[in-house]
């Protein structure tokens, strides 16, 4: 009786030493296109943009104090990059009070894209966006797009404004595929074949009537 009492005991111990750890928050980083679908074309640009949302927030309050994220851009293949990075744009960061920076190229993307917000409800009722990345399409090939965490120069891929150690869900990324640039010859017109061999006959028969002559 008293060890089945003390097993009873002990789970309810551990069941609210979890219920915290149940109600963390959590962020849900994802990667979309701003637009359009399907294979780029060598030359074309593309816009990817990286949100973020706060789950299971402590209260409407606790959102995105600061982010800091790398972007790695993954080729399937070896050899010359498929995409090229032109620009990065972080809408809302207040950059004068808590820093920012559009981050470092690499070889396999951009370190440390990072941030922070002044008002404390980033991201908790919807997906908030967090950057945007204008892309290059450079060469055929395969590359996948995907924020991860950075811990320059804030120590943390994420902080919120009341919760202390969120969980970070890293989605799978974006998959873009480039193609070469499609230019073929302008197909020509019903009848052209004809009209041309027509007018190359008349050519010839006028340069073998002008022979005939001269002989």
């Amino acid at each position: 009786m008293l060890r089945t009492m003390s097993k009873v005991v002990w789970l309810g111990l551990a069941l609210v030493l979890l219920a915290p750890l149940c109600n963390a928050a959590v962020i849900q980083v994802s990667t979309e296109r701003a637009a359009g679908s399907g294979p780029l074309n060598v030359g074309q640009g593309v816009t990817v943009n990286v949100f973020a949302q706060v789950n299971q927030a402590a209260s409407p309050a606790d959102g995105i104090f600061t982010f800091d994220l790398d972007l790695i851009i993954a080729n399937l293949l070896a050899g010359q990059s498929v995409l090229q990075v032109q620009s990065i744009t972080r809408p809302g960061t207040s950059d004068g009070l808590l820093g920012g920076s559009n981050g470092s190229a690499t070889a396999s993307g951009v370190h440390a894209i990072y941030g922070g917000y002044v008002d404390t409800s980033k991201g908790v009722a919807a997906p908030d966006l967090l950057f945007s990345v204008n892309l290059l399409a450079q060469s055929p090939g395969t590359a996948t797009v995907t924020p991860g965490p950075a811990v320059d120069p804030y120590g943390f891929d994420f902080v919120l404004y009341q919760s202390s150690t969120p969980t970070v869900l890293y989605g799978p990324g974006l998959s873009l595929t480039v193609t070469s640039d499609g230019t073929s010859t302008v197909p020509l017109p019903p009848g052209a074949v004809a009209g041309i061999v027509m007018g190359c006959w008349v050519v010839a028969n006028h340069f073998a009537q002008r022979h005939r002559r001269l002989v």
